[in-house]
């Protein structure tokens, strides 16, 4: 019979195409999802709707690509789990609208699953407000997350989001200046002065920011550096520029 199991590397998993409807319509976190290529039933569209509804990322392969599951009865489909539930990018801003300082942290093609747990700790150690993600291009938030994170995933809205460059026309359309920190940039950090409403934009060390979202931030910050390496770490350069939005609050 489909439906629930844990595998033995503790991976949580949901097969079946009925269990796997279902637990979008309790609208439970779902990382990601599996779809098998040529299944075009009522069943699987819904499937496919939900999915887009949530910003919840839907793989389409051929049968062979299921070939690890092919012990349970999976019927072309398989849902993985969140280990968090993610905001919606509208209830994020919702609940910030009261505040008069707001500190977001915005990741553009952060794929690297320790980096991120790395980025999330800092985040929340040094009282940011939320992290916003792509659906797609980013790390997925599994257990090695969790695990790099110390914990801190869960005291820290995660927000996931199909296309950033929506999420920043939101934030934009709410005064909350965004800024990018990149290595391309004329003025540093601590040389500006930060606003009470802000959103850092970090990109992966090796591509950067995409020139897309790039051209949507209001301001381009980098940080100074002193010897003869012209970049940091993704999670390193994130807990600098964090830290320096701390001191600013001060």
């Amino acid at each position: 019979m489909a439906g629930f199991f844990i595998m033995k590397d503790k991976e949580k998993l949901i097969y079946g195409i009925h269990p796997v409807l279902e637990a979008l319509k309790a609208n439970q976190s779902i990382q990601s999802i599996l779809l098998q290529k040529g299944k075009n039933t009522w069943a699987i569209e819904d499937i496919k709707s939900a999915a887009e509804d949530n910003n919840i990322k839907v793989q389409f392969l051929p049968a062979e690509g299921f070939k690890k599951y092919q012990q349970y009865n999976h019927q072309g489909a398989v849902a993985f789990p969140s280990p968090v539930t993610f905001l919606k990018i509208d209830e994020l801003i919702e609940k910030s609208l009261s505040k008069k300082q707001i500190s977001y942290l915005v990741l553009d093609g952060v794929t690297d699953v320790r980096n991120l747990g790395a980025i999330i700790r800092n985040a929340e150690s040094l009282n940011f407000d939320a992290i916003i993600l792509p659906e797609n291009n980013s790390a997925s938030i599994n257990e090695t997350v969790v695990k790099t994170s110390a914990g801190a995933i869960y005291n820290l809205p995660i927000c996931k989001v199909k296309h950033l460059s929506d999420a920043m026309m939101y934030l934009s359309a709410e005064n909350i200046e965004c800024i990018a920190i990149t290595e391309k940039a004329n003025q540093s950090i601590n040389q500006y002065q930060l606003p009470d409403k802000m959103a850092f934009i970090m990109g992966d060390e090796g591509k950067g920011i995409s020139p897309k979202i790039l051209s949507a931030c209001h301001q381009q910050l980098k940080i100074d550096l002193k010897g003869n390496t012209t970049s940091l770490n993704v999670s390193v350069a994130t807990g600098i520029v964090l830290y320096e939005r701390n001191r600013q609050l001060e």
